[in-house]
């Protein structure tokens, strides 16, 4: 079965690799979720069942007309990614058919997905899947790569069609149509046909190209949707509709003022679907669609074909317009450009600000999702006047529990988590800032607390005003602190062990470090420090500052480390500012940073993620797409809630979720536990020990005293025991005593724990 794959082998592939024992004592991920936006629908089709099986840019979905049950599939143990665009049930035996983006074929049989890799690893410059047709025995998939010809029996693809009639070869087909006995595509270069029942499609002489003709046609122009009405073909070129005469297209139905996206044939009705609007053209009339629309398909509902409106918002079962819109509970977008965790463990996104020229990795502006207590909720200018955009970039919770926002024009907007989430947004006006400025245009950036003293700091990006950096007090006041610098375009903030800010820049070279000294009235005893850009000479992407008081800041380019940034506090003569290059971590993109409750950092770049030891210089574990259910190898953003040991991962396609070992430490040994109890090892996998202290050491001992498993010292609050011993031999049935000890809060504790061996 060449390229047929089984989900579940390839995640248990993945698990193996990050399984060696000296691993595990190191960094480990277990428990991967992907969390995506289903809203982006391209497609829709209807099973034997009549039940509605969606195609999204974030994963497939079923919808229970009646019932309105849902069931989401993503990419674990379900899709090989997530960015589906196009949806077929097969006749025959009523197997799902998603195709992907990336050419992965994804074939559901009611219970588990396998999936066909042949596209996905061809040599091919395009390998989106566009559409299906089931022909006897076999499946006829339309993609940007042509046309190819699937054995569902077999598993094999039997035939590729490289060129059709006269056209370009390796021409994109947008879309397939059966009808009057013959095979239409609507391709890039123009439409063809061909008689249904060949035995092969390969040869260019089996197909008739049907040309456009007039002043606005071109016998090789891009045709995107094709549909039959009454036993005449339609199709859309551009914002042209024509209709077919004489085996031609020459006559040209009307022009829209935006190009067509989709056609369909509904009860010998003739919809065409624009980006904003459906049209019915027995009608004559134009509807204002809810949303952005992406296609029109025709399902089954209730023994009826029905128009589905398929957007970017959900889909319709198009009856007035007045349906209502099927929208599941996810995020508004599978970009993540930033994300942050509350105090309560809710995870909050942004997508970017829609200047790509202005702000780094970003391409779109969707507003503010939340995901709290199993449920996502969306923020928006429509339904939230106070946030004034949707173009929000950067995000950031605080300790006290709110959360910043700060977006590019609109201000930075303060939400408070509570039952209400009240919305506050904050401008800059002249030299202050207020609450509600008006519409004065400000960027202000990165969101952080000075813990030791409750103080609120951003970088004033926008340089409109004579504030480089504002601070906000506990009582709410904000006030403003400058200093002529070249550069004053600075968006990232890291807060070292003496409150020293450091701000870096992308825009320019230069980074800045600030402190205050704790009197913001002040500022005779203000110390500002420009680092020399002899070493990090170049913009900076991304800053963190970790427990071993050091700055972390990434580039395009590099990873580098402040040693020492207490030394601008004193700058004592003779010495200098430390600035590391760790050659392991040289030549990659570095989007994000987060440091775990181990100290281990956690790098996004462009080729996955990287954990990593700076205390042994160790590279712990690297995450791509190829060993992991990571959404994307484009990390943008990284969060980490220590008190659960989860890390999230927001990639350009989905936020990928992972829980590790790196948990906040109690205080004490007073909630320690094990479980499961009994453990049975080869039924268990795992023994989890909770509750520690920090700096604990673990041992696991006989009643009678015998030493059986001794644990390297950890700060992480669990560690877990796979019931072997010092020497990786199982042990035997029986009571273990779990002892734990820490030299950080000079106390101990003893659990009992059974085993049973089977």
């Amino acid at each position: 079965m060449r390229g047929a794959l089984r989900l579940a082998a390839l995640w248990c592939a993945c698990v193996v690799s990050f399984s060696s024992p000296s691993l595990l004592a190191q960094v480990r991920v277990s428990a991967w979720q992907t969390y995506s936006s289903l809203l982006n629908v391209r497609s829709t089709v209807s099973d034997q069942s009549g039940k509605l099986w969606a195609a999204t840019s974030g994963g497939v979905f079923s919808y229970d007309l009646r019932t309105r049950s849902t069931q989401e599939f993503r990419n674990i143990n379900a899709l090989y990614g997530i960015d589906i665009t196009a949806i077929a049930v097969s006749p025959a035996d009523g197997s799902i058919y998603a195709g992907g983006f990336n050419g992965a074929l994804n074939i559901y049989d009611g219970k588990n997905w396998s999936i066909v890799t042949d596209i996905l690893t061809a040599n091919l410059t395009r390998k989106q899947i566009n559409g299906f047709v089931f022909q006897d025995s076999l499946v006829l998939i339309a993609g940007d790569f042509g046309l190819t010809v699937f054995d569902p029996k077999r598993r094999v693809f039997t035939e590729t069609v490289q060129r059709f009639s006269t056209l370009q070869p390796g021409s994109a087909a947008k879309q397939i149509l059966v009808t009057q006995g013959r095979l239409w595509i609507a391709t890039e270069n123009g439409v063809v046909s061909a008689p249904t029942g060949l035995r092969s499609y390969a040869n260019p002489a089996s197909w008739t190209l049907h040309p456009f003709v007039g002043d606005v046609g071109a016998a090789g122009a891009s045709a995107v949707s094709l549909a039959e009405v009454q036993g005449v073909i339609y199709t859309a070129q551009g914002a042209n509709l024509w209709r077919m005469a004489n085996n031609r297209f020459e006559t040209l139905v009307t022009t829209f003022f935006e190009p067509i996206r989709s056609l369909a044939s509904v009860q010998n009705q003739l919809f065409i679907a624009t980006e904003n609007f459906l049209f019915n053209i027995a009608k004559e009339g134009l509807t204002t669609s809810a949303y952005p629309m992406n296609s029109l398909t025709v399902i089954d509902s209730a023994g009826q074909k029905r128009l589905s409106v398929n957007t970017r918002q959900g889909f319709a079962i198009w009856t007035s317009p007045q349906s209502p819109f099927v929208r599941l509970n996810s995020p508004v977008d599978n970009r993540f450009r930033s994300i942050t965790v509350d105090t309560k463990g809710g995870v909050w996104c942004v997508s970017g600000s829609s200047q790509q020229s202005a702000i780094p990795n970003d391409g779109i502006s969707t507003g503010i999702s939340v995901f709290r207590d199993s449920v996502w909720r969306i923020f928006t200018a429509e339904t939230h006047p106070a946030m004034k955009v949707n173009s929000y970039y950067q995000i950031d919770a605080q300790p006290n529990g709110t959360v910043w926002a700060s977006s590019y024009g609109g201000g930075t907007l303060l939400i408070q988590p509570d039952s209400n989430f009240r919305l506050t947004n904050y401008n800059t006006s002249g030299t202050v800032i207020l609450p509600s400025a008006g519409e004065s245009f400000s960027v202000l950036g990165q969101v952080q607390t000075d813990t030791r003293t409750g103080v609120l700091w951003l970088p004033n990006y926008q340089n409109g005003t004579d504030q480089i950096l504002l601070a906000r007090t506990t009582q709410g006041v904000f006030k403003g602190f400058n200093r002529p610098i070249a550069e004053r375009r600075y968006h990232f903030l890291a807060i070292d062990r003496s409150g020293t800010k450091w701000f870096a820049t992308w825009r320019g070279t230069q980074m800045l470090a600030f402190n205050e000294r704790n009197t913001l009235d002040n500022t005779s005893d203000d110390v500002w420090y420009t680092p020399s850009t002899t070493v990090l000479n170049e913009g900076q992407s991304c800053i963190a500052s970790d427990k071993d008081d050091r700055i972390w800041v990434g580039t395009p380019r590099a990873m580098y480390s402040i040693v020492n940034p207490s030394f601008v506090l004193t700058q004592p003569v003779g010495q200098s500012l430390i600035i590391d290059r760790p050659r392991k971590l040289a030549d990659q993109a570095y989007n994000a940073i987060a440091v775990d409750a181990l100290n281990y950092k956690w790098f996004g770049t462009n080729n996955g993620v990287l954990v990593y030891d700076s205390q042994r210089d160790t590279i712990l574990a690297r995450f791509t797409t190829d060993n992991s259910p990571l959404a994307s190898n484009t990390v943008l953003s990284i969060a980490i809630d220590n008190n659960s040991g989860k890390v999230y991962l927001g990639t350009d396609n989905g936020l990928s979720v992972a829980t590790t070992l790196s948990i906040r430490p109690n205080t004490d040994f007073t909630t320690m536990r094990c479980y499961p109890q009994p453990f049975v090892p080869t039924q268990d996998n795992e023994l989890v020990i909770d509750g520690l202290a920090e700096g604990t050491q673990v041992k696991i001992s006989t009643v009678d005293g015998l030493l059986v498993r001794s644990f390297a010292q950890t700060n992480s609050r669990t560690v877990v025991w796979d019931g072997l011993d010092d020497q990786q031999r199982p042990v035997q049935s029986g009571v273990y005593l779990i002892s734990a000890y820490s030299d950080t809060v000079g106390t101990n504790a003893v659990i009992k724990a059974m085993v049973i061996q089977k």
